[in-house]
C-alpha cells in the first residue's frame, strides 16, 4: 500500500467588472493581505479582484477599507481617511493561510457599483467618498 498524492483545484473568475480603463493596470504595486482581517473560508478560497483595502501602518499588510454606508460601523471598524486601492486580480488562499501576495490596483477609473463589499455588507452600498485617492470612481 503506498501513499497516493492529492491534488486540490478552484477555479477563480476574473472578470474585472469594476474596472473602467486600462489605465493604470501596468503600474499596479506588489503588497501582502493580512487574511485575518478579511472574512475567509476556513477551508479555503479568494479574495475577489475590486476589495477595497488599506494599509495598516503598523504591520505594513494590507487589510480591507471600510467603504460602505453604514454608519456606524457594527463590527468596529475604524474607517481609514482614505484606502489605498482595489485588489487588481482574485488571490487565492489555502486553509491556514494568514498572509498572501497580492496586486494593488492604485490609480485609474473604477465602476463604483462594480466594488464588491464583505459578504456581511452585501445590502450596503459603495461610499466613493470612501475610495481610494488615485482612483476616478464612475
Amino acid at each position: 500500500m503506498g501513499l497516493q498524492p492529492t491534488t486540490t483545484e478552484r477555479s477563480i473568475v476574473d472578470q474585472n467588472l469594476w474596472q473602467k480603463s486600462d489605465f493604470g493596470q501596468h503600474n499596479a504595486q506588489t503588497g501582502t493581505l493580512d487574511l485575518t482581517k478579511f472574512e475567509t473560508d476556513p477551508n479555503g478560497g479568494f479574495i475577489p479582484d475590486g476589495f477595497l483595502v488599506v494599509k495598516n501602518l503598523v504591520s505594513g499588510l494590507y487589510e480591507p477599507a471600510i467603504a460602505w454606508s453604514t454608519t456606524p460601523d457594527p463590527d468596529g471598524y475604524v474607517q481609514a481617511a482614505k484606502a489605498d486601492g482595489h485588489v487588481y486580480k482574485p488571490v487565492a488562499y489555502d486553509a491556514g493561510q494568514t498572509r498572501a501576495p497580492f496586486a494593488l490596483f492604485w490609480t485609474g477609473r473604477v465602476d463604483a457599483s462594480e466594488v464588491p463589499l464583505p459578504t456581511a455588507h452585501a445590502g450596503a452600498t459603495f461610499d466613493v467618498t470612501k475610495g481610494a485617492r488615485g482612483i476616478v470612481y464612475v
